[in-house]
């Protein structure tokens, strides 16, 4: 999912609670049968950003639907949470397939943050989270994520499609 207005610099609040982001896995696909060169340059650029790293899962099928991401992110979740890599974890989906798992890091004590699309975050996952974020992408032709520009300007977007190009100057 791109993100209209969240990258490492922002916080997600309610009331007197500021959470600061500090560590960043953004979670993609790869084709079985490779990806465009400027696919591979979006995803060094994102490596490059401060305390980023990249989960892939792959991306499969006449429709091109991405398999396994959901489960490095549960699994990724899990491990912080045992691990004592986090105290909050921000958990930016809207499927209700993530309510398990952000029951499990809440039972071991930890904060859940959810944020998502309001017309796409379903009911059960408000409810398990401990805070919920909307992130309002409608209002952009292109959600972006993070922000990224090359040496020219132009600034990489991905569509509702998953396809990542640039746009600028």
């Amino acid at each position: 999912m791109g993100l209209g207005s969240l990258d490492q610099q922002d916080y997600v609040g309610h009331a007197n609670v500021r959470i600061f982001l500090d560590r960043v896995i953004y979670y993609d696909a790869r084709p079985d049968e490779g990806s465009s060169a400027e696919l591979e340059e979006y995803w060094r650029a994102i490596e490059l950003l401060p305390d980023t790293e990249i989960g892939f899962g792959v991306l499969r099928g006449r429709k091109r639907r991405q398999k396994q991401v959901d489960t490095l992110i549960a699994v990724d979740m899990l491990e912080g949470a045992f691990t004592g890599l986090y105290q909050v974890a921000l958990l930016i989906a809207g499927d209700a397939d993530f309510v398990p798992i952000v029951q499990a890091v809440r039972r071991k004590g930890l904060m859940v943050v959810v944020a998502g699309a309001k017309e796409s975050l379903a009911d059960e996952l408000r409810q398990a989270a401990d805070r919920v974020r909307i992130i309002d992408i409608a209002s952009s032709a292109g959600a972006e994520f993070p922000y990224l520009a090359d040496a020219d300007g132009r600034r990489w977007f991905e569509d509702e499609k998953g396809i990542v190009e640039r746009k600028g100057p």
